[in-house]
């Protein structure tokens, strides 16, 4: 458990993908905690952060649930993700890092990032976090956040977010880094 973790109105949040994945199921356990952030954001108490990555990792967790469901038209299956991502477009201070279509214009501030300050924030990150000496070989093991969730958390730090939303208890380890609001920790407050 978390000391209580409270996200400030004015904060930017960067999302990760299972809070949109939660806001746009509505059988989602999830899915109240995922529409009142989502909600706080479109009423301008937050600003929100969505990236290509969370876009992805979302598009591939739901084409494996509607699979996973029965569903095998992949035409039907991509037309569906397609509207919901629509949806997510139309929601005002939810900025997306590579602009929003047609026009995809680019946040400013992801103007000056280039993929290698990326990589040498998630490169520290990775080599800071992910790695401790097994007790009984004395050989070192990975453990802890997961590159995607390196990944993330850079992008994140880089444009200047002030809490990461995520249900990934392991960003808990990175709280130095930038503070998680866990959507499952019942000490977080938003």
């Amino acid at each position: 458990m978390l000391e209580i973790t409270v996200a400030k109105e004015g904060e930017r949040l960067y999302l990760d993908s299972m809070v949109i994945i939660a806001y746009l199921q509505k059988s989602h356990r999830l899915h109240a905690k995922a529409t009142s952030i989502m909600s706080k954001i479109e009423q301008l108490k937050f600003e929100g952060v969505v990236s290509s990555l969370t876009l992805m990792e979302f598009i591939k967790i739901l084409r494996g649930s509607f699979i996973k469901s029965g569903n095998r038209d992949m035409k039907a299956i991509e037309d569906a993700i397609r509207e919901m991502v629509k949806v997510l477009y139309h929601i005002d201070n939810l900025y997306f890092v590579e602009g929003r279509p047609p026009e995809f214009c680019l946040m400013d501030e992801i103007k000056t990032v280039f993929f290698h300050s990326i990589s040498q924030i998630a490169f520290e990150m990775i080599c800071k976090y992910c790695g401790r000496i097994k007790d009984s070989s004395g050989e070192l093991e990975h453990y802890g956040l997961s590159p995607m969730d390196v990944l993330h958390l850079a992008l994140a730090k880089k444009l200047g977010c002030d809490k990461i939303v995520t249900d990934d208890w392991a960003l808990k380890d990175a709280k130095t880094e930038m503070t998680p609001l866990l959507l499952t920790d019942s000490h977080a407050f938003w």
